[in-house]
């Protein structure tokens, strides 16, 4: 599987690597550019069109890895490893499931680049995520969650966690891209996390897929780490939220040995993206401003009023996103003995609470120092 993984991520880093460069030089020849506003913080126009490169890089990876599977089925060369000819069954079975995450990611990818040239209103972005979502709900992507027992309530409460899960992530990470890689940057993390887990779970095709996430954000962040030269606009942002909703549904957390508390782990990884959009929109409706609404309301925004510079805020967030990543790996090496388990669940739940609260000071401590400005 490391063969896999090392090919998958080479492919799909040096793919992005190549485009990036190609895709800013016809965005700044068109005037596809990010202009300086009183929500932003650059102060000179940038080249859009990172998330055009980031999704072509991941279709050409894994139509390539298609093209190769079935060339490897055909002819089995002896001199590649074992580990390869294991893998291509489930590489074909998954194919439906394939086609249908890559319909949805068309769809919000197309979303968010109409809303990067045209600036749709934040209503109708929401109403075609909720369509994507139902239609991959539909086609048999959803959250089990041991649901299945309660016949049909049981399939519909599944549907509309699946659907309120995907609607609620693609649109944290696509906050997030606020500040020079912190989107990109915060993609590449939570990625990183899952296939630390998808490995030790043996879940290869979301591996495989995960790699591809993260070998292309990271070649792009080459490009978007402060100061930027290219942005990926909401064609990228909507997208890498997207991957990584539909990524946890298919997840199964939980297996034997460990418990059913393991269900809970995407929470864990991404719980920083998330309770940093819920506070921002409590903040919205306290100030009784439009929840659609961009505002310098954000946590990197904040650490910015308490004096920091930008690469600094970034990589503050970054610690804390990977703390409570390793939080919910962590789950997956607690001692099989019942008690120590719920003790230790009990810990890892607590640390990320207390870090959540380190996050609502410097939240808070940002809101004053601004104020007082």
């Amino acid at each position: 599987m490391q063969f896999v993984v090392l090919i998958t991520f080479l492919v799909s880093f040096i793919t992005t690597l190549i485009l990036i460069p190609l895709v800013r030089k016809i965005s700044l020849a068109i005037d596809f550019v990010d202009m300086p506003g009183e929500r932003k913080v650059h102060q000179y126009p940038i080249s859009l069109g990172g998330g055009i490169a980031i999704f072509l890089s991941i279709i050409i990876t894994f139509s390539s890895a298609l093209i190769v599977s079935y060339l490897l089925k055909v002819n089995q060369p002896k001199w590649l490893p074992q580990e390869i000819y294991d893998y291509l069954p489930g590489v074909f079975v998954m194919i439906p499931k394939l086609s249908v995450i890559f319909i949805g990611a068309s769809a919000i990818f197309i979303l968010g680049l109409f809303d990067d040239i045209k600036k749709l209103s934040a209503f109708t972005k929401l109403f075609f995520q909720i369509i994507v979502s139902i239609f991959v709900v539909a086609n048999g992507i959803k959250f089990g969650l041991f649901l299945e027992h309660f016949g049909t309530w049981g399939q519909i409460i599944s549907a509309t966690l699946t659907i309120f899960w995907i609607v609620l992530v693609t649109n944290s990470f696509n906050l997030l891209d606020h500040m020079d890689g912190l989107s990109a940057g915060i993609s590449a993390i939570t990625a990183s996390v899952f296939l630390i887990i998808a490995l030790k779970t043996g879940q290869y095709f979301i591996a495989s897929f995960l790699i591809a996430i993260i070998g292309s954000v990271i070649a792009f962040l080459i490009f978007n780490f402060h100061p930027a030269k290219i942005f990926m606009g909401d064609a990228g942002s909507l997208l890498l939220g997207y991957f990584i909703s539909i990524l946890t549904v298919l997840f199964t957390f939980y297996r034997e040995p460990h418990q059913y508390y393991a269900i809970l782990t995407p929470l864990l990884v991404v719980s920083i993206p998330i309770f940093d959009t819920i506070v921002v929109v409590i903040i919205r409706i306290v100030n009784k401003k439009p929840i659609f609404r961009g505002d310098k309301n954000h946590l990197a925004h904040r650490l910015i009023a308490l004096g920091m510079k930008i690469p600094h805020a970034v990589l503050l967030i970054y610690l804390l996103t990977i703390c409570a990543g390793l939080s919910a790996i962590l789950l997956y090496y607690l001692t099989p003995d019942k008690q120590a388990n719920i003790t230790g669940a009990i810990l890892i739940f607590g640390q990320i609470f207390l870090l959540l609260c380190i996050v609502t000071i410097l939240e808070y401590s940002g809101r004053k120092n601004k104020n007082a400005d």
